[in-house]
């Protein structure tokens, strides 16, 4: 009876190790021991709750970013259009483009290039986090949970920040047209 529960013992430890967590022990009816889950990231009821509640207050800004990052997207998009259509219009007649105003566009051209990468850099990170979101979940890691949608959130309102920046060079580019 004794080498069973130093086996199932040494089993916990084990699968301790590998997951990453700290065993936490509970007796059982017959002095055996059973694998608990761990301690820190389990937690009461009470402590779920919380979790829950902070996880739903940062889906609600996800949501939000997501529209507002949607919106921006569509915003560039027109302006955009407007900006190749004003160009078009400007190259259609050759006596309207002098130097000063070729340089203006060469100018707003390169802001609104070095913008585009910026936003492209910050591609895929929003999914990255999400995977490790899901990983953190799975492992009922409630904490590390909150810190990669914290980490989301982030990327979404640096994306914003920039999406605005890069509106804001189309809108300068075309009012000195």
């Amino acid at each position: 009876m004794r080498k069973r529960a130093i086996t199932a013992a040494c089993l916990v430890l084990v699968l301790a190790l590998l997951l990453g967590t700290p065993p936490v022990f509970a007796e059982g009816d017959n002095n055996t021991y059973r694998w608990s889950g761990s301690q820190g990231s389990q937690g009461s009821d009470a402590e779920g709750n919380t979790y829950r509640n902070q996880y739903r207050e940062r889906f609600q800004t996800i949501l939000a970013n997501q529209e507002t990052i949607a919106q921006l997207r569509l915003q560039v998009r027109q302006e955009a259009l407007r900006l190749r259509e004003q160009i078009r219009r400007l190259r259609a007649e050759p006596g309207r483009i002098d130097e000063e105003k070729l340089a203006l566009i060469r100018e707003g051209l390169r802001l609104i290039n070095a913008s585009r990468r910026e936003l492209g850099q910050s591609l895929g990170l929003v999914r990255q986090h999400a995977l490790r979101f899901r990983l953190h979940r799975l492992q009922r890691n409630f904490s590390a949970g909150l810190e990669d949608l914290d980490a989301i959130i982030t990327v979404q309102q640096n994306r914003i920040r920039l999406l605005n920046r890069l509106l804001g060079d189309m809108q300068g580019l075309l009012a000195r047209l």
